[in-house]
C-alpha cells in the first residue's frame, strides 16, 4: 500500500522535532541524521520490537498474510481469530464519538489503536484519523481494512507514546481507550496467554530493573499527548475506576487477572504479584479524584467525567457522575440478575464514585470549562436545542449491539433537571435508511392516533436528518418505568407482577386496535391465502418440514371451519414487547419504537407477542423448556383469563382468536425483517413449532 506523501510532511522527528525527508523506504531527519523504516505502508518510529495484542505474533501473521492473499480480511478473521471477531466487525465500539468535542474536519490520534476498533467508525465521521500503535503487525492490518473499506482518511504510525512523531498542537482530540494503564509496561504481551483461568494473569518472564515509575510514565505520556494538541483540543481518557463497585466486589483486575489489586496500597499489590506472578505490578488504574489530580499534574483541564456501566469499551451506559444520582433508578432499569440487585443496594450519593469505569473529556488547558459534545451541536444545528451549550448534557443509555442499529442518547436539561430528548444515531455513515423508515413509521402511527385518547401515548417526532454525514432521529422523553417482571429464575414469584401489567397492556391494545381499525374482510378466504403465501415462503427458505407442513394443514382444516366470520384489520406495532417497547408513565401503557410498524395488519401477533414473549424468555423456560414451563404455575389459567379479557373487549371471534397462536407464530417465522435485526431474536420464533401446534383457550 502506498502511504500517503502528505502524511510524510506532517510527521516529525521524535527526538528533535525536526521536518523529515521522504525516500522509498525510509523518513530521514534533516538535523539528527535519525532514519525510520517504512514497513507495508506504515512510518517506524519505535526504538525496539515491540508487542502488545490479543493474539501471538504468529498467529497474527497467518491472519495478515490470508488477508493479503484473499483481499478479505473479514473472512481471514473468521478463520484465524473468530473469538475476536467483534473487535473487527462492531462499530458500537465508538459510540462514544459523539461526547467528543469535534467536527466534521477533525484530526484525531488514536493513540494505542491496536485493530482499529475506534480507529474505523471514527474515520466515518472525521477529517483524519491517525492510527498509533506499538505494534507494527496490527497497523499492517489496519491499513489492509482501511484500503478495503474505502477509508482513505485513516494513516497508520507505529511508535510509542513517550515521544510522539507530531508537531505540537498537531490534533483536534486525542483518544486514549484502555491505554494509559499499560504505558509502564515494556514487555511483551499476548493477552489470550493470559486470560486463560482465575487467577492466572500476566506474566512477562524477564522483568526490567531500575525502570521509571508507573505514575511518572503515565504523567510522561499524558504531557506528551497534550503536547500534539491544539490550543483548544481535547483529551478523551477511557480506563477502569480502581474502587468500581465490581472490583470491591472481587471481580478479577482487567490487567493482572487477581482481584482486589486496583484499589490495594501500591506495595501490597506488588508484593502479590511478584508472589503470585512473578512480575512487577505496573498497570496502575486509580479513583475519580485520584484521575482528576494526574489531569492536573499533566497540564489538562479537569473537563466533564462520566460513569461508564459496565465497562468503558463497550458501556450500555455512559452517564455524567453529576447525574448518576438522580438517573440512578433509570440505570437500576437495564440490569438483570444479581447485577440489579448490587446496583440497588449501592446508596445513590455513593454511586457516583464507584462505577466499574471512568470516561474523561479533558480540554488543554485549564481555562476551558467545558467540551460540548458533538450530538448538542447536531441538534443545535437542527434548531433542537438553543442557547448555552453548557446548559444540556449528554448521556449515552440503552444501546443494543449491531452494526445496522442505533447508538443511542438522552438529552438532559439542566435547567428544568429533567431528560428532554430522545436520539438514535446511525452508526454508519452510509446507512440512514433504517432511521428513515422508523421516522416515517412513527408518523404514521402518530396521525393514527392522532384525537383520541391514546395520542399521547406514543412519542412526538421531533427531528429526523442528515447532518455532516450523521444520520439521527430525535423524539420527546418518555419519564417512564419499564416492566417491574425481569426475567426471573421462577415464573411463581413473579406472575401476580406480570398477571397485572398484562390487563394493562391487553386494554390498551384493544384500545390501539380500535382506533386504527381500517375494515373488515372475510376471514376464511383471507386467512386462506396468507397461509398459503406464508407456506410457500417456507418452502422456499427449506423449512417446510413433514411435521410443520402437517401443523399447517391442521391450521388450513380449523380456519375452514370459521365461515361466515369476519376479521378486523388494524395497525400493528410489530414488536409489542414488555421488555423493550412497552413502558408506564404513571401507571398508564405507552408504546415506543416503531420500526416494526404496519399500518395494515392482521391484529394477532401484537397479542401473542405479549402473552407469550415473557413467559419464553423467563429463565425457567430456557432452564426447563417451553412445554415444560406452561404447565407449572397454574399459567393455564392465567392464559384462560387473559385471551378471555381480551375476547371480552375486542371484535374477535372467538373461533378466530383460538388460532392466534398458530396464525402469529407464522406471521412472524415467515416475515421480512430488516437487516438489523436478527430473527432469532424475537422469542416467537425460537418455539415455532409449538406455537403453530397450539391453541388458545378461549
Amino acid at each position: 500500500m502506498a502511504y500517503d506523501q502528505r502524511t510524510f510532511e506532517d510527521l516529525v522527528c521524535p527526538n528533535c522535532r525536526t521536518a523529515l525527508l521522504a525516500a522509498s523506504d525510509s523518513l530521514r531527519c534533516k538535523r539528527c541524521g535519525g532514519i525510520f523504516p517504512i514497513k507495508y505502508g506504515t512510518p517506524d518510529f519505535r526504538t525496539k520490537d515491540e508487542y502488545w495484542c490479543n493474539v501471538s505474533r504468529d498467529k497474527m501473521r497467518n491472519l495478515i498474510d490470508a488477508a493479503k492473499a484473499t483481499n478479505d480480511w473479514f473472512s481471514a478473521a473468521k478463520k484465524f481469530v473468530p473469538e475476536y471477531m467483534s473487535h473487527f466487525s462492531s462499530l458500537e465500539r465508538a459510540d462514544c464519538q459523539f461526547l467528543w468535542p469535534t467536527k466534521p474536519d477533525s484530526r484525531i490520534l488514536d493513540a494505542g489503536s491496536m485493530w482499529g476498533g475506534i480507529t474505523i467508525p471514527a474515520a466515518q465521521f472525521h477529517g483524519e484519523v491517525y492510527a498509533l500503535d506499538k505494534t507494527a503487525e496490527t497497523l499492517e492490518l489496519l491499513n489492509l481494512r482501511a484500503k478495503e473499506l474505502g477509508l482513505k482518511n485513516i494513516r497508520t504510525v507505529a511508535s510509542g507514546l513517550d515521544r510522539l512523531p507530531f508537531a505540537d498542537n498537531y490534533f483536534d482530540l486525542v483518544v486514549l481507550s484502555g491505554v494509559l494503564e499499560w504505558v509502564a509496561l515494556d514487555e511483551k504481551v499476548v493477552l489470550e496467554k493470559q486470560w486463560g483461568r482465575f487467577g492466572f494473569g500476566f506474566r512477562p518472564g524477564n522483568t526490567s530493573k531500575n525502570r521509571e515509575g508507573v505514575t511518572e510514565t503515565q504523567l510522561k505520556v499524558l504531557k506528551e499527548i497534550r503536547r500534539v494538541l491544539k490550543p483548544e483540543g481535547c483529551l478523551y481518557l477511557a480506563i477502569e475506576n480502581s474502587i468500581g463497585y465490581i472490583y470491591l466486589l472481587g471481580f478479577p483486575d482487567d490487567h493482572m487477572n487477581l482481584p482486589f489489586l486496583s484499589f490495594l496500597p501500591r506495595f501490597i499489590a506488588n508484593a502479590i504479584t511478584r508472589l503470585l506472578l512473578g512480575c512487577e505490578y505496573r498497570t496502575y488504574v486509580y479513583s475519580i479524584p485520584q484521575y482528576k489530580a494526574l489531569l492536573e499534574s499533566s497540564g489538562f483541564g479537569l473537563g466533564t467525567f462520566y460513569g461508564a456501566f459496565m465497562h468503558y469499551i463497550r458501556p450500555t451506559e455512559v452517564v455524567p457522575l453529576e447525574l448518576i444520582s438522580p438517573l440512578k433508578g433509570k440505570l437500576e432499569e437495564t440490569k438483570k440478575g444479581i447485577n440489579r440487585i448490587i446496583f440497588k443496594l449501592i446508596p445513590k450519593g455513593l454511586l457516583k464514585w464507584v462505577p466499574p469505569s471512568i470516561i474523561i473529556i479533558a480540554p488543554k488547558n485549564r481555562a476551558s470549562v467545558s467540551c460540548p459534545p458533538r450530538l448538542i451541536g447536531l441538534l443545535k444545528a437542527a434548531g433542537i436545542l438553543k442557547g448555552n451549550d453548557s446548559g444540556f448534557d449528554t448521556v449515552k443509555c440503552f444501546s443494543r449491539s449491531g452494526n445496522l442499529l442505533t447508538a443511542n442518547y438522552l438529552i438532559y436539561d439542566k435547567a428544568e433537571q429533567r431528560i428532554a430528548y430522545f436520539c438514535k444515531i446511525s452508526r454508519q455513515r452510509t446507512l440512514n435508511s433504517p432511521l428513515a423508515l422508523e421516522s416515517n413509521k412513527l408518523s404514521s402511527a402518530k396521525s393514527k392516533l392522532q384525537g383520541t385518547d391514546l395520542e399521547h401515548s406514543i412519542p412526538n417526532l421531533i427531528h429526523y436528518g442528515t447532518i455532516d454525514a450523521i444520520s439521527f432521529m430525535v423524539t420527546d422523553y418518555f419519564d417512564a418505568r419499564r416492566t417491574t417482571f425481569n426475567f426471573p429464575a421462577s415464573l411463581h414469584w413473579k406472575l401476580k407482577d406480570l398477571d397485572r401489567e398484562i390487563r394493562k397492556a391487553i386494554d390498551f391494545l384493544v384500545r390501539f386496535q380500535k382506533h386504527t381499525k381500517t375494515r373488515e374482510v372475510p376471514a376464511v378466504p383471507y386467512l386462506a391465502s396468507i397461509v398459503a403465501d406464508q407456506k410457500r415462503v417456507l418452502e422456499d427458505a427449506a423449512l417446510l418440514s413433514e411435521d410443520v407442513l402437517a401443523l399447517i394443514n391442521r391450521l388450513s382444516e380449523d380456519i375452514a371451519k370459521c365461515d361466515k366470520l369476519n376479521i378486523p384489520l388494524c395497525a400493528q406495532h410489530g414488536d409489542y414487547d414488555f421488555f423493550y417497547n412497552i413502558v408506564f408513565v404513571k401507571g398508564k401503557v405507552c408504546l415506543l419504537d416503531f420500526e416494526h410498524f404496519l399500518d395494515e395488519a392482521l391484529p394477532f401477533l401484537d397479542l401473542i407477542t405479549l402473552i407469550f414473549n415473557p413467559i419464553i424468555s423467563s429463565s425457567e423456560a430456557n432452564r426447563n423448556g417451553f412445554a415444560h414451563t406452561l404447565l407449572r404455575h397454574h399459567l393455564p389459567d392465567y392464559l384462560n383469563e387473559w385471551f378471555g379479557l381480551y375476547a371480552d373487549q375486542s371484535e374477535m371471534p372467538k373461533e378466530i382468536l383460538r388460532l392466534s397462536p398458530a396464525l402469529a407464530a407464522l406471521e412472524q417465522g415467515t416475515r421480512t425483517y430488516p437487516e438489523s435485526r436478527d430473527p432469532k431474536g424475537f422469542p416467537i420464533n425460537s418455539v415455532f413449532k409449538e406455537m403453530l401446534g397450539m391453541r388458545a383457550p378461549v
